[in-house]
């Protein structure tokens, strides 16, 4: 098995702090800055110098996990920066991450373990900001419902 590490961050000013330790205030519901640590087998494919609209990242990626869960490749683009994730099947159980941003990060993943990780990591992350955001309430929730579809076959 893979060791598959996600943390979800919040930007506050020029500090990131963990998700589960937020207790500011988001200023403006429409700009939540933040970053995503993705790091697989000690190779970090996301990391805060990354920071951008984390709860839109994440939207996206929820969107993007069940086109993977389908056998689909996928690709996004971050909201607000020229970085582009692509996810690419290398055969029906490893998945290539590649992220191309200053530099190119890349690694290969067991495809039934990342969905597991990242699905529970994005509803933990969307249940927060519920409650971090209660304005954005919809938009979690549909990215939840969503993520909680994806199947996960041994």
């Amino acid at each position: 098995m893979q060791n598959i590490h996600i943390k979800s961050w919040l930007k506050v000013e020029q500090n990131f702090v963990e998700i589960e330790n937020f207790q500011s205030q988001i200023e403006d519901s429409d700009y939540i800055y933040g970053a995503i640590d993705l790091i697989v087998d000690d190779q970090e494919l996301l990391n805060k110098a990354m920071w951008d609209l984390v709860d839109q990242l994440w939207y996206y990626l929820a969107l993007g996990l069940i086109e993977i869960s389908d056998g689909n490749n996928f690709s996004t683009h971050f909201p607000d920066q020229a970085i582009l994730m692509e996810f690419k099947h290398v055969n029906n159980n490893y998945i290539l991450i590649s992220v191309k941003a200053k530099k190119l990060y890349h690694g290969f993943v067991e495809k039934r373990e990342f969905l597991k990780c990242m699905s529970q990591a994005g509803i933990h992350f969307f249940e927060l900001m519920e409650k971090i955001v209660p304005e954005n309430v919809d938009m979690y929730r549909e990215a939840i419902e969503q993520l909680e579809k994806i199947k996960i076959v041994d």
